[in-house]
């Protein structure tokens, strides 16, 4: 694969094989840096790519959101749709860190928290912090551990109907 960067006319050129790419970039300049809020976010979890993508595979034909919770004895993903649930769960002793106060629990929509997942090596790990009806904070290692992902999902609240 090689890549080039034509200045003249601002995009990067891939070239794989017989394929090439031409995408274009954008200009920066000027352009402030995003907000990221300061969250208070208690539970920290971190567990296997591997493992995490396997809950998310069953939970997707099931319903259109996830809920998460941590607590002082492991972590688990629950997604119920109107006829079918599907519960993950993986022991303390079985995921790489945890750390929480107590128990805690947010709903997410499935498809932007499993898009979120995407760019994560298989075998590698993935960091969630997490709150009460609050966003996920998700962060994971690319290129060999070269470059740091971070993703902040907002939570879906449910309805008290």
């Amino acid at each position: 694969m090689d890549l080039k960067h034509d200045e003249e006319k601002n995009r990067l050129n891939i070239v794989a094989g017989d394929l090439t790419r031409r995408m274009s970039l954008i200009d920066t300049t000027g352009m402030s840096d995003p907000k990221v809020p300061s969250l208070n976010l208690p539970a920290t979890v971190t567990v296997r790519a591997d493992d995490l993508m396997q809950g998310i595979r069953a939970s997707e034909t099931v319903s259109d959101h996830i809920a998460l919770t941590a607590s002082e004895d492991g972590f688990e993903m629950t997604c119920e749709g109107d006829m079918d649930q599907v519960h993950w769960k993986k022991a303390k002793k079985d995921l790489e860190a945890l750390e929480s106060p107590g128990k805690v629990r947010s709903l997410f929509p499935l498809e932007y928290f499993s898009n979120m997942l995407k760019a994560v090596t298989p075998g590698s790990s993935v960091t969630m912090h997490l709150g009460n009806d609050y966003p996920v904070r998700m962060e994971f290692k690319i290129a060999g551990g070269k470059g740091d992902v971070r993703y902040l999902l907002a939570p879906r609240i449910e309805s008290g109907d």
